[in-house]
């Protein structure tokens, strides 16, 4: 199988397959919203896809500078703007992914005060960004376990995706110049 990958695209994992592939992976998860509940055994493969998201996520932003620099190699990015664009997808992509989930899951949340239950992929989507970006304003409630689970996992995501793509990208920030001697020598502040 993969000699017949290789033949057909020999350099696959080059910066435009994985840009295609963030691309069809998030125009997936919003066609996975738009047609409709998924079924429930796609539940867990939505799992695994916004696992391989944040492991991705955690090892280019944290780990690859390190790797790079073990092998004596200068550590360097495509493109700024090509991985804040990916970034952005992935963000947008476990959106999708976890609002398709909340509209399988409709029947197991409590609406206040009028019937909000994530039915339609508009009431789902806005659910998922509510939690995501942890507003919860506290119109549509979970009601199991599972939909409670779902809701603190993605919460956590956001918050740690958020953080880990902010830090990376004010780490590539040029080191503003000082006039403070002791930053400028190089010594402890304290």
């Amino acid at each position: 199988m993969r000699a017949a990958i290789k033949r057909l695209r020999p350099n696959w994992w080059d910066p435009g397959a994985v840009e295609f592939w963030v691309f069809v992976m998030t125009a997936l998860a919003a066609l996975a919203l738009v047609a409709g509940p998924v079924p429930a055994w796609v539940l867990p493969l939505i799992g695994m896809r916004i696992s391989e998201i944040i492991v991705y996520k955690v090892n280019v932003l944290l780990y690859d500078p390190e790797r790079a620099q073990e092998r004596g190699e200068i550590y360097e990015w495509h493109s700024y703007r090509r991985s804040l664009v990916l970034a952005l997808l992935n963000y947008a992509e476990i959106l999708l992914w976890f609002a398709a989930s909340y509209l399988a899951l409709a029947c197991d949340f409590v609406v206040k005060p009028v019937d909000l239950t994530p039915k339609t992929p508009i009431l789902a989507l806005y659910y998922s960004v509510i939690i995501m970006s942890t507003l919860g304003y506290g119109d549509i409630t979970p009601a199991s376990t599972l939909t409670r689970s779902l809701a603190m996992i993605q919460t956590t995501i956001g918050l740690v995706l958020a953080l880990l793509i902010i830090s990376r990208m004010v780490s590539l920030l040029p080191k503003p110049e000082t006039r403070d001697e002791r930053e400028q020598s190089g010594k402890d502040c304290r």
